[in-house]
C-alpha cells in the first residue's frame, strides 16, 4: 500500500490536483464515534472502492494520523495527514485533548471549512464525501443530519450522487476482509487487552474483574499482556508480563500501532467498544470479550470466526478465563 504523508493543506491540494487529473476517486475523511467509524470504512466506503474498481477507476483516500488502517482493502493508495485535525483552523470548533468521552470533538469529530472549499474546488468525479458519525446520526455536506435506517447520500460516481438505506446494525452484504489473520496456534504466549475507561456510556467500561483476571494468569503463567488503556488509565501492577503499550496523539489512540501490536497476539481481550469493533473487522485473532452488543455485521463475523476454530465469545473472566488460556496453551 503506497501511503502518502502531508503536513499542510498546500501539499494535500496538489495531491488532490495530480489525482484528480488522473480519474482516481477519492474518499474524504470519516471521522466520530471509532465503531461506527470503523464500521462505516468496512462496509459502505469498501463497497463505494469496489464500485470503482469495475470501472477500472483506482482510488485515493484521505485519513488523519495514525488511521491508515481505516483504508487497507477499501483504496489503492493513502493519503495521511500528520496531525489530528487541520493546524485548528477553520475548524467548526477548538481543538481538544482531555479526558471527557462527551467532549464533541471525541463523539462527532471536527469539520474543516478550508478543506471542504479545497475539496469543492477540486470537484473530483467520483468521491466518498467527508461523513460524521455517532450513535444516533449520520452528517455530511450533502444530506445534513441523517438518522439511521433512512436514505443519505455518501458518495457520487461519475458525477452521480448515490443515496444510500443506512441501517443500525450495519446489514450489508458485503465487507472487506481483515487485513490481518493470525495463526490460530501461533503460541507467542502474549496477548492483548483494551481497558475501556471513561465517563461515557461508564455501564460499557471494561470490568474491574475482566482485567484482574487476565493480569493475575499473565503473571502466574508467563503470559505477556500488552495493556492499551483508554481517556481514563488505571494503574496496572508492577510486573514484566504486564505491559503498557498505550499510544495516543493529541489524546487520540493510535489505531496503526494497536493493530500491528494484536498482529503479534494470541488473543485480544475486550468489550463492548469501538476498540473490539476495529478488531472484529481488520485481524483474524482468538477474541475473548466480558460484554458485547450483537449487531448483525459482528453476529456473522462471529460466526465465521468459530467456524474457522477461533474464540470469538462473551466470557465470565472470573470463572472461564483461566481454564480457557490452560486449554490453549497446554
Amino acid at each position: 500500500m503506497i501511503i502518502h504523508k502531508v503536513n499542510s493543506l498546500d501539499n494535500l491540494e496538489s495531491l488532490l490536483t495530480h489525482y484528480k487529473n488522473n480519474n482516481y476517486g477519492y474518499i474524504s475523511y470519516i471521522t466520530g464515534e471509532y465503531g461506527i467509524t470503523i464500521k462505516t470504512y468496512k462496509t459502505y466506503v469498501y463497497n463505494f472502492y469496489q464500485e470503482l474498481k469495475k470501472n477500472n477507476i483506482k482510488t485515493v483516500g484521505f485519513v488523519f494520523k495514525n488511521t491508515t488502517s481505516f483504508l487497507y482493502n477499501c483504496c489503492d493508495e493513502i493519503i495521511e495527514y500528520q496531525d489530528i485535525e487541520f493546524d485548528n483552523i477553520n475548524n467548526d470548533m477548538s481543538s481538544y485533548e482531555g479526558n471527557n468521552g462527551y467532549a464533541k470533538q471525541y463523539i462527532i469529530g471536527i469539520k474543516n471549512f478550508k478543506y471542504e472549499e479545497l475539496l469543492e474546488k477540486i470537484n473530483f468525479q467520483h468521491i466518498f464525501y467527508t461523513l460524521f458519525v455517532d450513535g444516533s446520526y449520520h452528517n455530511n455536506i450533502k444530506s445534513n443530519q441523517i438518522t439511521y435506517n433512512n436514505n443519505i447520500i455518501l458518495y457520487k460516481i461519475m458525477n452521480n450522487d448515490c443515496s444510500i438505506y443506512i441501517t443500525s446494525d450495519y446489514n450489508i452484504i458485503t465487507h472487506s476482509e481483515p487485513f490481518i489473520i493470525n495463526s490460530n496456534k501461533s503460541n507467542n504466549r502474549c496477548i492483548a487487552i483494551w481497558i475501556r475507561n471513561t465517563n461515557k456510556w461508564n455501564f460499557r467500561n471494561t470490568r474491574i474483574e475482566t482485567y484482574q483476571s487476565v493480569f493475575n494468569y499473565c503473571i502466574n503463567n508467563n503470559i505477556t499482556c500488552y495493556v492499551f488503556m483508554d481517556l481514563l488509565p488505571i494503574e496496572l501492577p508492577n510486573s514484566k508480563y504486564i505491559i503498557n503499550y498505550t499510544n495516543r496523539f493529541k489524546n487520540r489512540p493510535n489505531w496503526d500501532n494497536f493493530l500491528n501490536i494484536l498482529s503479534k497476539c494470541d488473543f485480544y481481550i475486550g468489550s463492548d467498544s469501538g476498540s473490539s469493533e476495529m478488531v472484529f473487522l481488520n485481524i483474524k485473532i482468538n477474541i475473548l470479550l466480558d460484554k458485547l452488543n450483537e449487531i448483525a455485521i459482528i453476529k456473522e463475523i462471529q460466526n465465521k470466526n468459530k467456524e474457522e476454530c477461533y474464540y470469538f465469545d462473551v466470557i465470565n473472566f472470573t470463572n472461564q478465563f483461566a481454564n480457557i488460556m490452560n486449554n490453549y496453551y497446554k
